[in-house]
């Protein structure tokens, strides 16, 4: 098969892979504001999440592909039926292809952009434990690259707990859960009533048995498995800092730049990740206000030692303390 289908083969396929609430969304404002640079958030292209349909998903009904495969009076299926099961492998690999480009395409064609556009980023926080590996099966006929940022553990739970109770009080059953009774949702809505000193780790956080835990399992799984898959060598791979991009946004914009081969300090880069991108669309941020080092408020002396014991190894290797 040949590729690309439909975009041009100056056009580069990359992914912003992080855990949820790292800065997944904000880096892609950041990448997408470079000329050469077109981002947007989750294209959902692996995994099934919470039953809502995923590209990889659509794709790969193969019930009535295969009963077609294996038709004897079917003279034009004969290559295909000594190994059936790779032929749909093989199948699905380029429906998914060429949907991932046609999506592409259409995005491009309506913005106007194909012109100038050397990479096309999209990300992918939910689905990272499995992500380097179908990152790499689907777009294996491509120019790409992988840019992983990571957070600080404490700050990411502190974060996705924020995230959680906001889609509570927006009643968003999709992706969130519902409040338990009326005194959960006292402390849910507390959180934007009441002055940060007047909350407490008791009452206002981690209150569902096992939130913190989880996330913290999650955070070490999904930053060890990127980080060792990317030994591998499969594509070209780039790990940064949420924090780097906080304190000196510049340098850690150019390092990024310069990996994808693109002019490090483009015209007007200090303004770069604003609220609206270059065409005046509004952009969805993420950013809340006063965020980070929460923790150092909030946690317990239990909620220490069990970020310690979960992601002590690798927050060193990181440059946590």
């Amino acid at each position: 098969m040949r590729y690309p289908f439909l975009l041009s083969e100056d056009i580069r396929l990359g992914s912003i892979a992080g855990v949820m609430k790292s800065g997944t969304t904000w880096l892609v404002n950041l990448l997408d504001d470079h000329p050469e640079i077109v981002a947007r958030g989750e294209m959902h292209p692996f995994e099934v999440i919470r039953g809502h349909p995923t590209l990889e998903r659509v794709v790969g009904n193969k019930n009535g592909t295969k009963r077609w495969l294996m038709m004897t009076n079917n003279a034009w299926n004969r290559p295909y039926r000594e190994d059936p099961e790779q032929t749909l492998a093989d199948l699905e690999a380029d429906r998914f292809r060429f949907i991932y480009e046609w999506s592409i395409d259409r995005l491009l064609t309506s913005e106007n952009r194909h012109e100038g556009t050397q990479w096309v980023f999209e990300k992918s926080p939910i689905h990272t434990k499995v992500f380097y590996d179908r990152f790499n099966h689907y777009l294996e006929p491509y120019d790409r690259a992988i840019i992983h940022i990571v957070r600080d553990p404490r700050d990411v739970v502190i974060s996705r707990w924020h995230h959680l109770r906001s889609l509570q009080r927006r009643e968003n059953s999709d992706f969130g859960r519902p409040l338990e009774d009326e005194a959960d949702r006292e402390a849910c809505f507390d959180l934007v009533n009441l002055k940060p000193e007047e909350l407490s780790r008791e009452k206002h956080f981690f209150t569902y048995e096992g939130f913190l835990e989880s996330s913290l399992d999650e955070w070490a799984a999904v930053n060890e498995s990127l980080a060792g898959a990317a030994k591998r060598g499969l594509c070209p791979y780039l790990c940064v800092r949420y924090e780097d991009l906080r304190s000196d946004r510049t340098a850690t914009l150019s390092r990024m730049f310069s990996f994808l081969g693109l002019d490090p300090e483009p015209a007007g880069m200090d303004d770069f990740g604003g609220s609206t991108d270059s065409s005046g669309r509004k952009r969805t941020t993420m950013l809340r206000s006063g965020t980070g080092r929460e923790w150092e408020r909030i946690f317990s002396e239990e909620d220490h030692a069990l970020v310690k014991s979960v992601c002590g190894e690798l927050m060193e290797t990181h440059g946590y303390s």
